[in-house]
């Protein structure tokens, strides 16, 4: 057994994803994160974290998407949600956008249309691995 076998790389985390949608996908949380830390020790102007943050949430759905993989309500929901909260924000209310409306309606829509429609794809599961398990390998 090779000694780096049980060391948890990015590439060993999700068996089933393409390794470059993992590292987008870690690019988008790490990116995000240091923007939070970013937004928490300096004092941008009322809005600009909240649109940011959705747009770095938006745009890794959209990366996605265009790659052909298969991007998560929660990136289109919290990418929306914050981009409208971020540009209400720096509007001041003046043009309201009711944020939380929208994504509602937007994920009540998702999950009626793919209910209604199937899922685009079937859903994998572990024990869909080539490589049996156990000490039977060979029977």
């Amino acid at each position: 057994m090779p000694p780096d076998r049980h060391r948890r790389t990015i590439e060993r985390v999700n068996v089933f994803k393409d390794p470059r949608e993992r590292r987008i996908e870690a690019l988008t949380w790490g990116t995000l994160l240091v923007w939070v830390g970013l937004s928490l020790g300096i004092d941008f102007p009322k809005g600009v974290p909240g649109l940011v943050a959705g747009l770095i949430l938006l745009t890794s759905a959209i990366i996605q998407k265009v790659m052909g993989w298969e991007a998560g309500i929660v990136l289109w929901a919290a990418g929306l949600a914050l981009t409208l909260s971020g540009l209400n924000d720096l509007t001041n209310g003046r043009h309201h956008v009711p944020a939380l409306a929208i994504v509602l309606i937007l994920i009540g829509g998702w999950i009626v249309l793919r209910a209604l429609t199937g899922s685009r794809r079937p859903r994998r599961h572990l024990y869909d691995v080539s490589e049996p398990r156990g000490p039977f390998r060979d029977v």
